[in-house]
């Protein structure tokens, strides 16, 4: 009896350990399940995310965009996540299929390396997935609005045709549906958006943010891309005469994906 109380504590102790270990990233970790499925890479960006069988995200990373200082060369004013890979994400097992990815970074372009530090937690679960957050800059910039987003693009082909209902930040809800044949006249362009929720031939998909937190809808195909684009962002009201941010600025942000599947 006692021998089975022993084993019984060893295999609660590993059992412990193991949820709470984590594992470098070092390939394209594969996230399934019943709802939602995806890719991470080892820089900590999230691909081909799936809500049943049906793509809503093929591309999800950060992304940095300023203005250039007078007294600064021309160069490529943006940055994108993976131009650090000194340090791989990891993967955490929390049980019941839910899994935490966890990055912290840096952003680097041909001027500033590094421009900012970042820390990135993704938390991954069947029918929520959970994105925060975080990011110190590093020098002083000037822009329009935050210097920092997650950039997502969601391929055109899998949300044609498909009905959505948007909240704007006013309150003010809009039902539509995504176009399949671009026109100018009528593309998507819409800012301030709080909660996106997309019909699915199997469910609904939707996109929510908290306070202090929206996103930008708008299609690429109006520059010669193949997706509709969803940035999600610290809420900065759009100006004219750029902000100032200070090195040690720190922008903070987060949203939610859920997946409610078809009776």
């Amino acid at each position: 009896m006692l021998k089975k109380w022993f084993a019984m504590v060893l295999l609660t102790v590993l059992a412990a350990n193991y949820v709470s270990a984590q594992q470098p990233v070092q390939s394209p970790y594969e996230y399934k399940s019943d709802g939602f499925s995806c890719t991470v890479w080892p820089d900590g960006s999230v691909h081909n995310l799936k809500a049943g069988n049906a793509v809503v995200l093929k591309d999800i990373g950060l992304l940095g965009n300023y203005l250039i200082a007078k007294d600064k060369p021309k160069h490529d004013a943006r940055y994108f996540q993976g131009t650090d890979d000194s340090v791989q994400a990891t993967v955490k097992d929390t049980g019941s299929n839910t899994f935490i990815i966890e990055k912290n970074g840096t952003l680097n372009n041909a001027m500033f390396a590094p421009g900012g530090k970042f820390t990135e937690k993704v938390t991954l679960s069947p029918f929520e997935i959970n994105f925060d957050y975080e990011i110190e800059t590093t020098t002083e910039y000037q822009a329009n609005g935050p210097v920092f987003c997650t950039l997502t693009y969601a391929p055109v082909e899998a949300l044609a045709g498909r009905g959505y209902k948007s909240v704007h930040a006013t309150g003010k809800e809009a039902m539509t549906v995504f176009q399949k044949d671009y026109n100018d006249k009528t593309k998507l362009h819409m800012a301030d958006v709080k909660n996106l929720k997309i019909s699915l031939e199997n469910g609904v998909v939707e996109f929510s943010t908290p306070d202090k937190v929206n996103f930008f809808m708008s299609d690429t195909r109006s520059y010669g891309g193949k997706e509709f684009r969803f940035d999600f962002k610290e809420e900065y009201a759009w100006k004219s005469d750029p902000y100032v941010f200070p090195a040690g600025t720190k922008f903070k942000w987060s949203f939610t994906i859920k997946y409610q599947k078809s009776e």
